[in-house]
């Protein structure tokens, strides 16, 4: 059972989505089924179970609640659960409380869930807290090159790298090293020379 906690934009829903694509490839091997959740939609109105099988359900119909039961139990699930922080605050004590129950019941189902800092996190028992960090110089500028080469503008990458250097984001560092920002600024770098000028 492991938390990955970090800011806004840092990359926790991609890592998931990166864990989710893995073990997808992979399931012929393990027979481990990822299942990706997007807790936001959680209600009190939920349980686990039955979000997990209403989830899963609508991209295949066979996905019953005995057949999740079955892979619950012998721990043939994985479960992914997306924004932990995103849950309606009024919500939150009564998932953390189904949480645990479910925890105890299908012990033997990976968890892994994403949050931003936040006061509610205490109440995850027992997980091992992973935290997020910002890129460093290397990072960014292999994000930059990442997308360019991607957008075949790899010619652009010094107007980029000097932007983001010498521009306004270099005031507050936490934007040159801030995953999401990075790629909004190498998508939109032009626009913003325009602004800048």
């Amino acid at each position: 059972k492991t938390v990955l906690i970090g800011s806004g934009g840092c990359g926790k829903s991609l890592m998931l989505q990166h864990l989710f694509l893995q073990a997808a490839e992979k399931y012929k091997k393990t027979g481990i089924l990822p299942v990706f959740l997007e807790l936001r939609y959680f209600t009190q109105n939920d349980d686990l179970l039955s979000f997990i099988v209403k989830t899963v359900g609508d991209k295949d119909r066979r996905f019953s609640q005995d057949v999740a039961k079955r892979l619950l139990l012998s721990g043939r699930c994985q479960l992914l659960l997306d924004g932990f922080d995103e849950i309606d605050p009024s919500d939150v004590a009564d998932f953390l409380v189904k949480l645990e129950h479910f925890s105890d019941l299908y012990d033997k189902v990976q968890i892994v869930i994403s949050s931003r800092e936040n006061e509610s996190l205490t109440g995850l028992h027992n997980y091992i807290k992973l935290y997020m960090w910002p890129f460093d110089t290397a990072q960014s500028e292999k994000l930059i090159d990442k997308i360019l080469a991607y957008r075949g503008e790899e010619e652009n990458r010094d107007t980029v790298l000097e932007y983001i250097n010498n521009g306004f984001l270099k005031k507050d560092g936490i934007f040159a090293s801030h995953p999401l920002l990075l790629t909004f600024v190498t998508l939109k770098y032009p626009a913003y020379k325009k602004f800048g000028e």
